[in-house]
């Protein structure tokens, strides 16, 4: 059976789905021949062609500027769907389709981040939840070893094993492209994550950022090891810009039309703007359209209702009056079975909601946070026994 006719065809979809190239690209000349045959492999045995990604750690610490919570939001299940979309295309013309692998680097990287454990078990929990629309298979650095074992010990052992001197750093940052590329985009955003830190000077905080980035930089050239030698076979996926050479290939987590989706979900916000996403840091989303925010209790009572100040209005009577005339049964159901859902059923019902001013506003986009209520906003008191979310909506004015 000649199978040049179907891995073409495989090879544009996937075309489709990459990154938009930078300027040293290799796909061409290299990547695509490379692919081919990486895709040959899984088609000549009739099975799932098996792609790895390191990615989806944990949010960014930096809530004031960049993301709007510590949880997985619309960033992360928009990116989940694109994976979807992704192995319903490959499966139409080849029945196995596709299977993701995750490897989550939260981790390998959340202690000298300074964010807890618990931090990163709740967002890798949520988002294996809402990967679910995907044929995705997920591992951190703990599912190679002893369970037993503390994180800092098996942090020890992948730098041992994996790892390579500061020396070998440097010169994989002179001389090979794909790691010059990761070091450029993870020293801007260490940069954004030192935003949120006191320093005396802008260059003492770039120093701290460049400092950080060789640190973890350091930490992901060994855990890159580990997946290479755990995952052979599977096709390497990056969310950073790379030169696409069949080493690794660079995969647009959130699709964009206007190529204006550069950032990872867990590095920004998302708007949903002419049908179309962009990623933006949220400080750049409340100057420009304001924040709603709704609190629910578990039953999807409203508890609370408010915009941003960025949003001169006084109150938002009107807004918790439309809300509370839909059914609750409704509601009640889907808080059950998905949480971070619930309101975008809601507000697909209302094209429009006129608030106390009168001035209108228009929902455009679906929740993009949840949080627990009690424990991230223990000023707030709820009825005994309730569990309050909060779900965020972006709205502009009409």
């Amino acid at each position: 059976m000649d199978t040049a006719p179907l891995i073409t065809l495989i090879l544009q979809i996937f075309e489709a789905f990459r990154m938009a190239p930078i300027k040293e690209d290799q796909y061409e000349q290299t990547g695509k021949a490379i692919l081919y045959d990486r895709i040959l492999w899984f088609v000549n045995k009739n099975l799932p062609i098996s792609f790895v990604m390191l990615g989806f750690p944990m949010k960014s610490k930096n809530s004031r500027d960049k993301v709007l919570g510590v949880l997985p939001d619309m960033a992360e299940q928009v990116a989940f769907e694109n994976f979807a979309n992704f192995d319903s295309l490959i499966r139409a013309v080849y029945p196995p389709g596709v299977n993701m692998t995750i490897v989550s680097d939260g981790y390998i990287f959340n202690d000298i981040l300074g964010i807890e454990d618990r931090t990163v078990q709740q967002y890798e929990e949520m988002s294996v939840d809402m990967s679910k629309v995907a044929p995705m298979t997920w591992f951190d650095m703990t599912k190679f070893y002893d369970k037993r074992q503390s994180k800092a010990t098996v942090r020890s052992k992948i730098m041992t094993q994996f790892g390579i001197s500061p020396e070998e750093l440097q010169r994989r940052i002179l001389f090979d492209v794909n790691v010059n590329q990761l070091y450029r985009g993870m020293t801007i955003f260490m940069t954004e994550e030192k935003a949120i830190e006191e320093f005396p000077s802008n260059n003492q905080r770039q120093k701290a950022a460049k400092i950080l980035t060789r640190e973890m930089m350091l930490r992901n050239e060994a855990y890159s090891g580990l997946v290479q030698q755990e995952f052979k076979q599977h096709i390497r996926l990056s969310m950073h810009h790379s030169i696409n050479d069949g080493a690794k290939y660079s995969f647009q987590l959130i699709p964009s039309k206007a190529g204006k989706a550069w950032a990872s979900p867990w590095h920004c916000a998302l708007l949903l703007e002419n049908n179309d996403y962009t990623t933006i840091q949220q400080k750049k989303l409340r100057i420009n359209i304001g924040i709603a925010t709704i609190v629910l209790d578990v039953n999807g009572v409203i508890i609370e209702a408010m915009f941003d100040p960025m949003v001169k209005v006084k109150d938002c009577k009107d807004l918790v009056s439309a809300l509370q005339q839909i059914d609750k049964t409704e509601g009640k159901d889907l808080m059950e079975q998905q949480a971070e859902l619930v309101v975008a059923t809601w507000f697909n019902k209302l094209d429009a909601i006129e608030i106390a001013d009168r001035t209108k506003f228009h929902m455009v986009t679906t929740p993009l946070m949840v949080v627990d209520m009690p424990e991230t906003y223990p000023q707030n008191t709820y009825p005994e026994g309730s569990k309050g979310h909060k779900y965020l909506f972006t709205f502009e004015e009409l």
